[in-house]
């Protein structure tokens, strides 16, 4: 039964048989701060006997050990003024078990009987782990959410903006080939249509002697204008190889003829392929491009006299080709500008080589 010196006769058994079985722990204190009463929920929620606390200052039983200096200043302050700021309030605070754990509890505290130090106080008071346990669930399921949003909303921030760059550099990519169809068709798209007007005006009276000029401009052009599809191709990730079965050596060929036309009098080029077949699975088109560019290269910024040679040749089973010419050089420190878009390396020497900057690019 509830222990407390301060009731006697039927009444005080009724009202402690009330306290005995309340849901909550019920603790009666005097003003001194000593325990006078203790229920068996409060035995239950603290972990100690009645017999154990009656007489002890509550301080030291249940109030942790940074509030206790709080709690006891309190009680001062009320037996000194009468005031007590936390009589008749629902308190959130913390509390301790008997083996020293700290824990969340609700309490409320009012006055039984008496004033001053004749005062009777009750608390009750309700262990609300498993509430602050879900609310802290509930909490940290909303800030994962919170979070989750936030990132969700920063990846699509990024993406956004990622393709807004994207946007304008495709933008400006289709300015620059603008402008360099513009400028390198004109000078091929001159010659053609000089010769053309030659043949009209009938300056040239035989339709076969401008035919390999022609012929190397038409091939000029057609280069460049595949440089450029393929470049835009691959700038927008719509750039898709067709792989069969082909032998390397009918596609170096191909390409070596269709170079063949730009080199000048007095280059000589040369093509060795070997007598056996090289097959392997590629993308016919792109070979064929790659190659040409690479021989466009060579052919260009060789000076008459000078040499290109293309060769292929099986290194175990690797096809290995090889472009070299007898050109005005590239210097070390100007190589790692060699396979960047548009990026031509213009010296005193080759400013006036006409250039798209591509092939090369194209080629890594």
């Amino acid at each position: 039964m509830l222990n407390s010196d301060r009731r006697s006769g039927p009444g005080a058994a009724s009202f402690g048989a009330i306290i005995e079985n309340a849901l909550d722990a019920v603790v009666i204190m005097d003003a001194g701060g000593l325990i006078r009463a203790w229920n068996g929920q409060a035995e239950r929620t603290f972990g100690w006997s009645r017999e154990e606390v009656i007489g002890r200052p509550v301080a030291q039983v249940i109030v942790p050990g940074k509030y206790r200096q709080a709690h006891v200043s309190g009680m001062q302050r009320y037996l000194a003024t009468g005031e007590g700021p936390v009589l008749g309030q629902i308190l959130q605070l913390s509390a301790i078990r008997r083996d020293g754990r700290e824990f969340p509890i609700e309490i409320a505290i009012s006055t039984a009987e008496g004033t001053g130090r004749d005062a009777t106080f009750v608390a009750f008071i309700r262990d609300i782990t498993d509430r602050v346990a879900a609310q802290e669930a509930i909490e940290q399921k909303r800030q994962e959410e919170a979070d989750a949003l936030h990132q969700r909303r920063a990846v699509e921030t990024a993406q956004a903006r990622q393709h807004a760059n994207r946007m304008a550099e495709l933008e400006r990519l289709k300015t620059e080939f603008m402008k360099l169809a513009s400028h390198e068709l004109r000078g091929p798209l001159t010659i053609i249509r000089g010769y053309l007007s030659m043949l009209t005006d009938g300056s040239i009276t035989d339709p076969t002697q401008p035919f390999e000029v022609l012929t190397a401009k038409a091939n000029q052009m057609n280069l460049l204008l595949n440089q450029m599809l393929d470049v835009a191709r691959l700038e927008e990730g719509r750039l898709q190889l067709t792989l069969r079965r082909a032998d390397l050596r009918d596609l170096v060929m191909d390409a070596f003829q269709t170079a063949r036309p730009l080199a000048g009098p007095g280059l000589e080029l040369t093509v060795d392929v070997g007598p056996v077949p090289l097959e392997a699975m590629v993308d016919a088109n792109r070979v064929r491009v790659v190659v040409a560019s690479l021989l466009d290269n060579a052919i260009k910024y060789s000076p008459q006299g000078g040499r290109v040679l293309c060769r292929l040749e099986a290194h175990g089973d690797v096809g290995v080709l090889t472009v070299a010419d007898t050109g005005i050089g590239i210097a070390p420190e100007d190589m790692p500008r060699l396979f960047t878009r548009f990026g031509r390396i213009v010296t005193p020497q080759n400013s006036h080589i006409d250039g798209s900057g591509l092939g090369l690019y194209l080629c890594r």
